[in-house]
């Protein structure tokens, strides 16, 4: 019998298009073959599986895996995928298996050998490395694969591949294998038995965070493949201090501290000395000492790459919020605690320039646990006058915009389409309404909003519905709060306080709103019926308010266009924190910012009356990085203005507030 280091395994992941083989296909299959003592695995092998004919890569799935239908034109019928791994079976001598949430790949691959092969069986016996690691690792925040993976040092992908997975399954395997050796549990025989034991009787010891120390000093101790390798793990914290006048760029003016201690690699000792605490690996003086002020942080992993970048309003306060206490993180949050070895902070003047920051950083580094103001899949889009043509690009006949591609304009341009077709895209809502339901919608809409169209034979012009749109909007503001006519003017120019979460913030949050799961963690879609059954709950009324919406989401697309354009060229004075500040803003840039007097009040002008439209369009193209840097400038300056601080905007010719 081999020994738990020299025992051949074979290394497997699966990627697939739901939780169950009742509801979902295998997608992708990788493996390798590799002991716990080999320098690396052999080569891995990757298949894509070919779907059942007429189905498709979900758009969660393409999301998560970033395997599109394109790809799929190459994929392999099962039967020749699974024939071909149970040569390598065969060909080696295989009995057991290695992967992380074994359940799942087990689950799985025997469905598609029973179904695809002739032996009708899978005659492997399934080692879970993400099971020994919660025994051996029970005050880890999180035992994913990417979080013990990351724990231990490797630096991970983002996309969720079989290639990747295997690789890192590999890697954690070495790391346990060692651990469960210097335990005394020297083969598989052993191991599977030790499996077996009530994971509370495997847990930590009464001493509290001994036990882990000491598997944390055997790690580091072992031989010569333990720890992390391959580069040195920083446990200091970086704090970059002085001021800043561009966004966008991490050089700045000042003094460049460095807290804390650096720590070799191939010292795998994790942080857990506090009763109830996590086992982590970011030292914890590195957290406290932290300055209580505005500013950005990034979360590094141990080859010092970003994880994940934020803003703070108290740096001190907001990045301990992340490692203290267990109640109120989600997987997310812990699966990225895990993998912190290190931080870079940049203290800034007000929570305001700190938004700026973060914006301009996330999209340099483009950090793998931020979910909002990222680039990826994103484009901008301009239309022309009437509508009909649209371009990526401003030029002579495309002006108006810009809009996100696929933004609320385009439900106009459907309605507009239905009209002279008279049937009308099922698409305007999502799907949510089927076609008899999504005409209804429209019809009943028009009548009551605008029954002089009604039996009309003529087009619907999508600047009419925009203008239909904007009444809308104009109303929604009157009937939210008492205004007179300069702060209806302001209102209309930031927009409904109501919204103020809305087309950043609601989608912006943190790692902490979980953006999505591996295939195996995803649960098969709810099932028609129950759709069906919300769909007749719907009443007239809700009919025609789901029109008015999409109708009234557009106009207010086409109002933010306007005002991220005037917002390009602009100077912001505003008071927060007690400091009062001025922003200079130059094409979408901020070039210059400096400390002001507190005698210096705002510009008292009666044209407080400023509104989007009055401004003319683009000269030229902003790009997806300064149409974010706006958006969080726009939202900035509604969250101070809702908040009753000081602010006064101005342009080469206008007073704003």
């Amino acid at each position: 019998m081999f020994s738990l280091i020299e025992q051949p395994l074979l290394f497997v992941d699966c990627q697939t298009t739901g939780a169950t083989p009742a509801s979902a296909h295998l997608l992708e299959v990788g493996w390798t073959i590799g002991r716990a003592c080999d320098q690396a695995p052999s080569p891995v092998v990757t298949r894509l599986i070919a779907l059942p004919e007429g189905q498709s890569v979900p758009p969660r799935i393409q999301k998560i895996t970033g395997i599109s239908d394109e790809e799929m034109v190459n994929a392999m019928p099962a039967a020749q995928v699974a024939e071909e791994l149970q040569n390598q079976l065969n060909v080696h001598n295989l009995h057991f298996a290695c992967a992380h949430w074994a359940q799942f790949e087990r689950t799985f691959l025997t469905d598609c050998f029973e179904n695809h092969t002739s032996q009708k069986q899978l005659s492997l016996e399934f080692i879970c490395t993400c099971q020994i690691a919660k025994r051996l690792y029970p005050d880890l925040p999180s035992r994913a694969i990417r979080a013990v993976g990351g724990y231990f040092g490797l630096d991970l992908e983002e996309m969720k591949r079989s290639h990747g997975h295997v690789e890192t399954t590999y890697f954690i395997w070495q790391k346990l294998a060692h651990e469960l050796d210097q335990l005394g549990i020297k083969d598989v025989t052993q191991l599977v038995d030790w499996l077996k034991v009530p994971i509370k009787s495997t847990a930590k010891s009464k001493s509290g965070g001994s036990r882990q120390k000491k598997i944390n000093n055997q790690i580091g101790n072992g031989n010569g493949n333990e720890g992390v390798t391959g580069s040195e793990a920083t446990t200091g914290s970086k704090t970059t201090t002085g001021s800043k006048t561009t966004t966008g760029s991490e050089t700045t003016t000042g003094t460049k501290t460095t807290t804390g201690t650096k720590t070799a690699t191939g010292t795998a000792g994790g942080n857990s000395t506090e009763s109830g605490a996590y086992l982590l690996r970011l030292e914890r003086l590195t957290r406290l000492e932290l300055p209580a002020q505005p500013g950005v942080y990034r979360m590094l992993n141990a080859h010092g790459k970003i994880l994940y970048v934020g803003k703070a309003t108290s740096l001190k306060s907001r990045v301990n919020s992340y490692f203290t206490g267990r109640k109120g993180k989600d997987s997310k949050t812990k699966e990225l605690i895990s993998q912190v070895f290190d931080l870079n902070v940049t203290p800034l003047a007000t929570p305001f320039e700190a938004a700026l920051l973060e914006n301009d950083l996330i999209k340099k580094h483009d950090p793998p646990y931020n979910r909002a103001l990222k680039k990826r899949g994103r484009s901008l889009v301009y239309f022309s006058h009437d509508f009909t043509s649209a371009s990526g690009e401003l030029d002579q006949r495309h002006g108006i915009g810009p809009f996100p591609r696929g933004s609320t304009i385009e439900p106009l341009i459907m309605l507009a389409q239905g009209w002279q077709s008279k049937s009308f895209d099922v698409g305007l809502f999502w799907g949510l309404l089927d076609q008899e339901a999504t005409n209804r919608a429209v019809s009943l809409f028009l009548q009551q909003y605008w029954p002089d169209i009604v039996g009309q034979e003529g087009p619907i012009h999508v600047r009419s519905l925009l203008a239909l749109g904007l009444s809308f909007y104009r109303r929604d503001l009157l009937d939210s709060v008492a205004l007179n006519e300069g702060d209806l003017a302001l209102a209309y120019f930031l927009g409904p306080q109501a919204a103020e979460a809305e087309e950043l913030e609601g989608e912006e949050v943190s790692v902490e709103a979980n953006a999505g799961a591996d295939a195996q963690q995803l649960s098969p879609a709810s099932g028609d019926d129950d759709d069906q059954d919300q769909i007749e709950e719907l009443t007239d009324e809700d009919l025609v308010q789901m029109v008015r919406g999409l109708i009234t989401g557009a106009a207010r697309a086409y109002l933010l266009a306007r005002t991220l354009l005037r917002l390009l060229d602009v100077t912001i004075s505003f008071e927060e924190r007690k400091r009062r500040r001025k922003l200079v803003f130059e094409k979408g840039y901020l070039v210059h910012s400096e400390d002001i007097s507190h005698l210096i009040v705002a510009e008292e002008d009666a044209s407080r009356l400023f509104k989007p439209a009055c401004g003319g369009p683009a000269s030229s193209s902003i790009d997806l990085d300064t149409y974010d840097r706006m958006r969080v400038l726009r939202a900035e300056i509604r969250r101070l203005y809702s908040r009753g601080h000081w602010i006064s905007l101005t342009d080469a010719n206008h007073v704003i507030s």
